[in-house]
């Protein structure tokens, strides 16, 4: 088990073991996509009310969600779930929505970095002095520096898009236990990054 992941209940493992949670992937033919989408909802609106009767998602997932502090775009004054539901107003669960599912797949299993990766990270910050839980305004260069290092190794070892890769390393800055403001300044000096 990764350590990113959620512990869950024996429940919630039944339920998880009966979702499909590739169902909004492209790649999948539509009809077997439709299929799974509808096999999903109920599975996905009971998993999540379990994981919130209990508190199990970390605040900070939570947060990423629900808050509008950890939205990336400064001129949104709306959270994820804000948008999301302006977006996708119908007559069904919020949670029963296909667009949801990435949602329910980083509260359950957390950033989709590779594990060698978040090593990396982890070990390059350590050799220059940095501890996650107390930043000062001294580290924020060297961990923009180490942070853009891991984008381009992703981008050319592990084929990841810029945008998605800044945006798991966000998460990976909350699970490490740097602050949110911290993380989110550090991911706008990581997203401008110029790949040629």
């Amino acid at each position: 088990m990764n350590r990113f992941h959620l512990a869950l209940t024996d429940a919630e493992s039944i339920l998880l073991s009966r979702l499909e949670l590739s169902y909004d992937d492209p790649s999948i033919a539509s009809d077997k996509r439709a299929k799974a989408f509808e096999a999903n909802k109920r599975y996905v609106v009971l998993l999540m009310e379990s994981l919130l009767d209990r508190d199990a998602i970390p605040s900070h997932r939570w947060a990423f969600w629900n808050s509008p502090d950890y939205q990336f775009d400064s001129r949104s004054k709306r959270s994820r779930r804000e948008v999301f539901e302006g977006n996708h107003k119908a007559d069904y669960h919020l949670y029963e929505h296909p667009h949801f599912l990435k949602y329910l797949r980083y509260f359950l299993f957390g950033p989709r970095v590779p594990v060698d990766l978040v090593n990396e990270f982890e070990d390059d910050c350590s050799e220059r002095g940095l501890r996650f839980d107390s930043l000062t305004s001294g580290d924020i260069f060297p961990l923009r520096e180490v942070s853009r290092q891991i984008v381009r190794k992703a981008v050319k070892n592990y084929g990841c898009l810029k945008n998605n890769i800044t945006e798991e390393l966000f998460k990976i800055y909350l699970e490490l236990g740097i602050e949110a403001s911290t993380a989110m300044f550090v991911y706008k000096q990581v997203n401008k990054l110029q790949l040629s």
